[in-house]
């Protein structure tokens, strides 16, 4: 088992880290850095289980700290071609831009399976009631031949239709 670690958060990195000492989980690789759709420098916000890319995420105030991003394209290339992965994502707002860095691991064979929290309505910065960018989160899943399915319900297929209901503020899971 192969285990890839991406942690931006100065504070979540210390405790990923720490957690893996105790749990003696020495052959993990830990990335320092936060995922988007290009390499560079962005501020982060908040801290901790809340730390966003998005200014005001869940209420996080102005307090924030610089820090590295690239792409899972760019931090993952080809080395986990060919082999079974698991993707889990909580990227606390930022979905859309961290897929858009990664095409190539989309549409890997196998494709990979993953796991993403996407908030439809909780936790949104001030002013928004709904992700804006719920629509084209779910499109590229869609759009690479994937199904979407409610975490808490496997029997679950979430269609477009679904989608676009929740993002007009209706039938909200």
């Amino acid at each position: 088992l192969r285990v890839v670690a991406v942690e931006p958060d100065e504070r979540n990195l210390k405790l990923l880290m720490r957690n893996c000492e105790i749990n003696a989980w020495m052959d993990i690789e830990v990335l320092p850095v936060a995922v988007g759709d290009q390499a560079g420098l962005q501020p982060i916000y908040g801290g901790g289980t809340a730390a966003s890319l998005v200014q005001g995420w869940a209420g996080a105030g102005t307090a924030r700290q610089l820090v590295a991003v690239d792409t899972l394209d760019s931090l993952l290339g080809e080395r986990l071609a060919g082999q079974r992965v698991l993707v889990l994502m909580d990227v606390e707002g930022f979905e859309l831009q961290a897929l858009k860095g990664a095409h190539r691991l989309l549409r890997m064979n196998p494709a990979p399976d993953w796991i993403v929290e996407v908030c439809i309505n909780e936790h949104q910065p001030t002013g928004r009631a709904v992700n804006p960018h719920l629509e084209e989160t779910f499109a590229v899943f869609h759009d690479c031949g994937y199904e979407a399915q409610l975490f808490t319900d496997p029997d679950s297929r979430i269609s477009a239709a679904d989608v676009s209901s929740w993002a007009q503020g209706e039938l909200i899971p």
